[in-house]
């Protein structure tokens, strides 16, 4: 027989019962950092310690070069290459920018994913013709890139890499462009890469900044070259300050003593 004391229990428990279910939820992480959109992703696993194989080419499906990494929200790695003449039939028409993440749902590596064809690019040393970056405050992604037509193109996603749109992101010109640089913050996106007439080598060569808010123009300027009176076609390194403003590492040389200078530009100085 259930006694008084039963009953009015049990029909406590049956009342409250939808109420504190999150009491026993465990730790379901749904993707949310408190902080920008994240299209729902779950954090899952971290990679193990050591090292994984983010990407990997099989036969005669291309090299791998300009390797770019970021990170996500929850410190997981996201990776940006390009991918030389994918088919392996001599031809670089195919090759590509690909992209994968760590899935620590699923443990695992996403597979490769192209983001976008570019064409037969110079990718030799020491060139780095691709650069990611994450939007630390609205979750973007963009992937900047060298394509065959001479263009500095951004691939950008906001859906944590399942879709991409791209854009051209470099200014009208015919001079040869490469090592391109992104970085966003909030609403303003900036891109920089080397531009080279064709000239003397070590005796030309620019370094193009461009800054862009919302949906304005671009602003551009040049980086100076101070005592140097060329630039060396190799990577760039840019970085923003904690109030937006970027600055840029690059390589500067002289045609008349093969001195090589290492430069750093902030462009608050412009």
């Amino acid at each position: 027989m259930i006694t008084r004391a039963l009953l009015v229990a049990a029909l406590a428990l049956a009342a409250c019962g939808k109420n504190m279910s999150y009491l026993d939820a465990g730790d379901d992480d749904a993707g949310a950092d408190a902080g920008p959109p994240d299209a729902g992703r779950a954090r899952g696993d971290d990679p193990p310690v050591g090292y994984t194989v983010a990407l990997e080419v099989v036969g005669d499906a291309g090299a791998l070069v300009s390797a770019s990494l970021a990170l996500d929200q929850f410190s997981q790695p996201l990776v940006a290459a390009i991918q030389v003449d994918p088919n392996g039939d001599g031809v670089g028409q195919d090759t590509q920018v690909v992209f994968s993440r760590w899935n620590g749902t699923d443990q695992a590596w996403q597979p490769a994913q192209t983001v976008e064809v570019i064409g037969d690019v110079p990718v030799d040393h020491p060139r780095r013709q691709v650069s990611m970056a994450r939007n630390a405050e609205t979750g973007r992604l963009g992937i900047a890139y060298i394509t065959a037509m001479n263009q500095v193109r951004l691939a950008y996603s906001d859906d944590e890499g399942a879709h991409w749109s791209e854009e051209t992101v470099s200014a009208a010109g015919s001079d040869p462009l490469s090592n391109p640089v992104v970085a966003m913050k909030g609403d303003t996106l900036h891109v920089a890469y080397l531009s080279h007439p064709v000239c003397a080598a070590g005796t030309c060569g620019k370094v193009t900044y461009r800054k862009r808010v919302a949906k304005a123009a671009f602003v551009d300027l040049d980086a100076p070259l101070g005592a140097a009176n060329g630039l060396a076609d190799a990577p760039l390194s840019m970085a923003l300050g904690p109030d937006g403003v970027a600055s840029i590492a690059y390589f500067g040389n002289s045609s008349s003593d093969d001195t090589v200078t290492l430069l750093f530009w902030s462009t608050a100085s412009s």
